[in-house]
């Protein structure tokens, strides 16, 4: 017994000695002419230590009498410091500011006439001081935490090439601008990579960085130029002083500092999934119980016509990327299913969906599992804010409790 007592701690000291030599080796880091190359076999976290999701939201708005809580094409809800939850719903043109309980407090600036020439909502962003940015095509609008409109925030005459559009907010209020050009010419049957042009806009509408250009998605021409379904688009997300992005033919994200300079790369074990005749057969069939009303023989040509549409011979490695509070960037693993709403793999997930967390340096932490349907937004120090569309295809705003993390 007494050597048992003796034993215990050296056998659990060479237990832990082990464990943090297994972390070591699945985590490797090397310099290639000054840009770091972070490669993960696999998570450094622990199960116990990792990030888990609430059973069930800890807020939800939405299921209430009145227009405030019915929500379509949301493009953005973020949390602000005290609480209040902001929500840009494109359906209805309208910013709409929610109490920490989820009750209505107002509409910002003109309900559903926001100024600039375009009225179109593209994203919302909560930057320095609680300001919000809500990116209207090419311009963007601030507001006050309190709802009032701050500025409008035009672009920039030297970043005004035709098909200018603001791709993100960075958190110091600097913008990404991208330029999205007409495909050449092309023969029936030619496949190529598309791409497109960033440029990197300071606070002071300087233009900080001139990006090449970078992949953006997999083009197909048949009877018109397609974009391949399944196939990999590129993804970012944006922190303080760093720009992510990545196209997921491989799992590789680029981290580039605030002006532009490529700083290091982040990959991590992944196995490329085949896109199988039968996955192809199956998506067909669940693709067409939502988009295809017709019946009999033209409802069979319809099906036809979308099974024999262009596909990648695999899965991207991933389809949606977001940083939160803490600096971590969270990366969506892309699954088939999701395809099956409206083709593309980065819009409301069909299936529970995985999301690996990486630390701001690079390291796979653990993977996170968040519900069906729900498509987060904004990920804080102890929270995730989303849309959360249930069985019944009603939208409501949820926001889940997060535990954990090392």
């Amino acid at each position: 017994m007494r050597l048992d007592r003796t034993l215990g701690p050296v056998v659990a000291g060479a237990a832990l000695l082990a464990a943090l030599a297994a972390a070591a080796t699945a985590q490797s880091t090397r310099d290639s002419s000054g840009i770091r190359i972070i490669s993960s076999k696999q998570p450094a976290w622990t199960a116990a230590q990792a990030f888990r999701l609430g059973a069930a939201p800890a807020l939800v708005i939405g299921g209430r009498p009145g227009d405030p809580y019915k929500f379509s094409q949301n493009r953005g809800v973020v949390r602000l410091g005290d609480g209040t939850i902001v929500v840009a719903d494109g359906g209805s043109l309208e910013v709409r500011y929610f109490d920490s309980t989820g009750t209505f407090l107002k509409y910002a600036g003109d309900r559903g006439k926001q100024p600039g020439p375009s009225r179109q909502f593209r994203g919302l962003y909560r930057i320095a001081g609680d300001t919000v940015a809500l990116v209207q095509s090419r311009d963007v609008l601030l507001f006050t935490p309190g709802g009032e409109l701050a500025r409008v925030i035009p672009n920039p005459a030297q970043a005004r090439p035709r098909f200018s559009i603001v791709m993100a907010v960075l958190p110091d209020g600097a913008r990404v601008l991208t330029t999205i050009g007409p495909t050449g010419p092309r023969a029936r049957g030619d496949r190529w990579v598309d791409s497109l042009s960033l440029v990197l806009i300071g606070p002071r509408d300087t233009v900080k960085r001139d990006f090449a250009r970078l992949p953006a998605g997999l083009g197909a021409m048949e009877d018109t130029p397609k974009q391949v379904w399944f196939s990999p688009v590129g993804s970012f997300a944006a922190a303080p002083g760093t720009f992510y992005y990545g196209f997921p033919v491989e799992y590789s994200v680029s981290a580039y500092s605030e002006e532009g300079r490529l700083t290091r790369i982040i990959r991590r074990r992944w196995t490329a999934q085949p896109i199988t005749d039968a996955d192809k057969d199956a998506h067909t069939i669940e693709w067409g119980k939502r988009w295809i009303t017709s019946t009999g023989a033209e409802a069979e040509r319809e099906r036809a016509e979308h099974r024999n549409e262009p596909y990648p011979a695999t899965l991207p490695a991933f389809s949606q990327m977001i940083v939160d509070g803490a600096g971590r960037l969270w990366v969506r693993e892309a699954h088939m299913k999701d395809a099956d709403l409206v083709g593309e793999l980065n819009t409301r997930p069909l299936v529970p969906s995985t999301w690996s967390v990486f630390d701001p340096e690079g390291r796979w932490l653990c993977d996170v599992t968040m519900p069906t349907g729900f498509l987060p937004t904004e990920i804080g120090r102890d929270y995730v804010l989303g849309t959360a569309v249930g069985a019944d295809n009603v939208v409501s705003i949820a926001l889940y409790r997060l535990a954990g993390g090392g």
